[in-house]
């Protein structure tokens, strides 16, 4: 994480896959995989990471968040609505998560003219409502 941050992504990239040839089992080793790939835009790999550490912990409820922020960057509406719904039935309720989703759906939504800041904003605070029956994000069918 640190080298991304510090822009060396390729090193990064070179890390994370030393940790996963060392600890292909490890969730961790993959999701470090994960990030680093979508940090250089490889979206279709970083899904690739994300699927590994389901297959290794079905319950992970970050990495359903990380595949269907990944989907939804991919143009993959029908995939990033049934990850995100698995994200949602697990309760993952972390404010962060919840943040991170709402910004990237966000960024997604087509600039039209019902895309408004105030409607971005209205989605934004459904998101992140207390109340459980707004909190979760409801899945869009394309």
């Amino acid at each position: 994480a640190f080298l991304i941050a510090v822009g060396r992504v390729g090193d990064g990239l070179a890390h994370a896959r030393v940790a996963v040839d060392r600890d292909p089992l490890s969730p961790a080793a993959w999701s470090q995989l994960l990030r680093v790939l979508r940090a250089n835009a490889r979206y279709a790999d970083a899904i690739g990471a994300g699927q590994e550490i389901l297959r290794l912990n079905p319950n992970e409820a970050s990495a359903w968040l990380d595949l269907g922020l990944l989907f939804l960057l991919e143009d993959r509406a029908g995939d990033a609505a049934d990850a995100l719904e698995r994200y949602a039935e697990l309760g993952a309720r972390d404010p962060r998560e919840f943040a991170a989703f709402a910004e990237a759906a966000a960024r997604h939504v087509p600039h039209d003219a019902q895309d408004t800041p105030g409607a971005r904003a209205a989605a934004r605070d459904a998101t992140l409502s207390d109340d459980p029956g707004r909190s979760r994000p409801q899945p869009v069918r394309a």
